[in-house]
């Protein structure tokens, strides 16, 4: 596979991968692993939300007792 990239950021990744002790390429795996992980993670939690939204977060709701003018009054 090959993949074109600005001349600048390859350095930079080189570096980088050069830092963390790795090959550019298990560098880039890394980032693309990372990236995509927390893209699996998001989407988990933004469908766990909606669900949440859609059923309610359950429990049971008390009688109110109190009026607007009561919790607003200074």
């Amino acid at each position: 596979m090959t993949i074109a990239l600005p001349r600048e950021i390859i350095q930079e990744a080189k570096h980088a991968a050069v830092d963390e002790g790795l090959s550019l390429s298990a560098f880039v795996a890394k980032i693309l692993e990372e990236r995509l992980e927390r893209a699996v993670r998001y989407r988990e939690a933004m469908e766990r939300e909606k669900r949440a939204m859609r059923e309610g977060i359950g429990g049971v709701m008390g009688e109110v007792t109190w009026t607007r003018d009561e919790l607003h009054e200074r």
